[in-house]
């Protein structure tokens, strides 16, 4: 490669190869919901429909966007309606979740990966601790290999009306890596990296951003260089907020190597 922007540029279209694989593997392995919750994204039985809110970041750009629509039941199916496209299908399902799940790549609204949820205008976070556990999904690219991986989440929210301060960390990522030199493809990967998030805050009504990241028991090619860009937003999900769902990337190709897109959903 001339440099390390078409470096980077021509790995993108195997990059998003390997994101729709590894999660159109991971929603097929999710085990069944034994309880739907009522007017969750798996009701089909009521006859209420839910607003609802799509986030996602660009996997060029990395740039994070929002679309809200509205998840229309009549009793016997759910449909997905966003910028006037309507979708009539199966939600993938995170069995830790139900009123937000992670969108694979390639989704037919944006085309990007994210997370889908259903929102409430009413709710007001309110002051005390609250700690969301759940699972990720995260990719990486490293300048060395490419990585879909899956592991634990766990978001944690002091607020008050004077301060928030939001904490959190991704362990047990694994799942499959591919060596840009093509030597090694869908190689098993375990326990790659845990990802730290090692501060964030309330940065718009109800939206949480985070300030900064670390990675910790690395075992990627190299760290993260001082002069990375992470964008991010958390948002509540269900009737009650008792859910939420976040999206952040990593970009540190000026001055080091990584690239890195992330999802995690989450519960009380």
């Amino acid at each position: 490669m001339n440099n390390k922007k078409d470096y980077y540029r021509n790995s993108s279209i195997f990059f998003m190869v390997l994101c729709i694989l590894s999660l159109i593997n991971c929603a097929g392995s999710a085990s069944k919901k034994e309880k739907i919750e009522k007017l969750s994204l798996y009701d089909s039985v009521s006859s209420e429909n839910s607003k609802i809110e799509l986030v996602t970041v660009d996997g060029s750009t990395f740039a994070i966007s929002n679309k809200l629509g509205l998840l229309e039941r009549n009793g016997n199916s759910i449909s997905i309606i966003i910028n006037e496209n309507k979708l009539t299908d199966t939600i993938p399902n995170n069995y830790k979740t139900n009123y937000v799940t992670i969108i694979p790549e390639g989704n037919p609204f944006n085309s990007s990966f994210g997370v889908l949820g259903t929102t409430n205008d009413d709710y007001i976070i309110p002051s005390g601790k609250h700690i969301y556990n759940g699972n990720a999904q995260v990719f990486i690219n490293d300048g060395n290999a490419l990585y879909g991986l899956n592991g634990n989440s766990s978001l944690v929210l002091d607020f008050n009306e004077s301060k928030s301060v939001l904490t959190g960390e991704i362990t047990s990522l694994s799942g499959k890596k591919s060596l840009l030199n093509l030597s090694c493809r869908d190689c098993v990967a375990e326990n790659v990296v845990d990802i730290i998030f090692l501060s964030g805050s309330v940065c718009k009504t109800n939206r949480i951003c985070f300030d900064n990241i670390e990675l910790r028991n690395n075992n990627l090619k190299t760290n993260l260089s001082k002069n990375y860009i992470l964008n991010s937003e958390a948002v509540f999900f269900g009737p009650d907020g008792n859910e939420m769902g976040s999206i952040f990337s990593v970009q540190d190709t000026d001055t080091g190597t990584i690239e890195i897109r992330g999802a995690t959903v989450g519960s009380k």
